[in-house]
């Protein structure tokens, strides 16, 4: 019989496991090819608001599509949607009881 200790463990392991995968899915966002003149917007603009993409941005991710700014926005709403596919955040729902 597994003690609760180990079943809060197994619940860490689940978690980390779905966000290691969302991380490794992150790390491809500069896979993407680069815009071209065909999608009617600038080579070095963004694809959300149509700023112009920082030098140092396209240097560290020459494939980006968009800025520092957007980028942020559109992590933070993919987060969002997946916490809503596996219906919970990390740490909700576990309580751990102190001793004593």
């Amino acid at each position: 019989m597994s003690d609760i200790a180990d079943k809060a463990q197994a619940v860490c392991d689940m978690w980390l496991a779905i966000e290691l995968k969302a991380m490794s899915q992150q790390l491809h966002v500069c896979d993407n090819p680069p815009p071209t003149p065909a999608t009617g917007r600038g080579a070095l603009d963004c694809v959300d608001c149509g700023d112009p993409i920082g030098a140092e941005r396209l240097a560290s991710c020459p494939h980006t599509q968009r800025c520092v700014e957007c980028q942020g926005y559109y992590e933070q709403e993919r987060k969002q949607k997946q916490g809503k596919v596996y219906g919970a955040k990390l740490g909700d729902g576990l309580k751990i009881r102190k001793r004593g």
